[in-house]
């Protein structure tokens, strides 16, 4: 069904942002590519939605997303009691949920490329999963992408003063240090923007929102990426785009 249906996927209408500098720094040896966990490389939406159906007998559908707070909306919108409307979003915190969840389509060969560019070690995961999650995240990767060493696996310490957007700003910032060029891959517009914000220089960013959430900002580092199939979500669109600015090479 994917092989048929690649046929009506456009990549010019799955990518929005500098070409030139994606290709500029797709075809760089001096990066960091840093990913998000759930919504980029965790397809935790799936179980968490299919969760809330059984308990509901309410559909809800992850390429329907388009707010942080989707479920909850969904809760108030069918007059669910109190206690359910409050615990609408407690599976995304839920470690057997989390672990239990499949990864997004394309998101393993869209790593291991990246991996094959620049080399393990410079392929990290970036979440704002709370601490005690620790882990069930360290379990989930080293079966989905073993390749990948546990110490690039940066989650917050029991008792950090941080939030989850001030850490993940921090590590980016840290690690563009290092490097050329740092690219920062999330599903959040809070936290791209946030780091965004923080005038990383040498910072690229790629959004590949879920459902139909959309920034409502721009910015000359900022790339839009969108899913494909929708369906479920995929990756494909951005993994097609690192295979078309590998074949076109650095631009002149």
């Amino acid at each position: 069904m994917l092989t048929e249906r690649k046929d009506s996927f456009i990549f010019e209408e799955s990518f929005n942002g500098d070409w030139n500098l994606f290709r500029q720094i797709v075809n760089s040896k001096s990066v960091y590519y840093i990913y998000d966990a759930d919504g980029i490389l965790v397809y935790s939406a799936e179980r968490v939605f299919n969760n809330f159906e059984e308990r509901h007998g309410i559909k809800v559908f992850p390429k329907n997303i388009n707010t942080w707070n989707y479920l909850t909306e969904i809760a108030v919108d069918h007059g669910l009691d109190k206690n359910s409307i409050r615990q609408a979003e407690d599976d995304w915190y839920d470690g057997d949920v989390l672990e239990s969840s499949k990864r997004y389509l394309y998101s393993r060969p869209l790593v291991n490329l990246t991996i094959g560019l620049v080399g393990a070690e410079r392929n990290l995961i970036l979440t704002s999963r709370e601490p005690n999650l620790k882990v069930e995240t360290y379990r989930w990767f080293g079966n989905h992408f073993p390749k990948i060493p546990k110490e690039n696996i940066l989650i917050r310490d029991e008792g950090s003063p941080l939030s989850g957007t001030k850490f993940k700003v921090r590590e980016v910032g840290k690690y563009a240090e290092l490097v050329d060029w740092v690219v920062f891959m999330d599903d959040s517009t809070k936290y791209i923007k946030a780091v965004l914000d923080a005038g990383i220089p040498n910072c690229m960013v790629i959004i590949v929102p879920q459902g139909i959430v959309k920034p409502d900002f721009s910015h000359d580092r900022l790339i839009t990426a969108g899913r494909y199939p929708e369906e479920i979500q995929g990756m494909y669109p951005i993994y097609r785009a690192f295979k078309k600015a590998l074949q076109e090479g650095i631009p002149y």
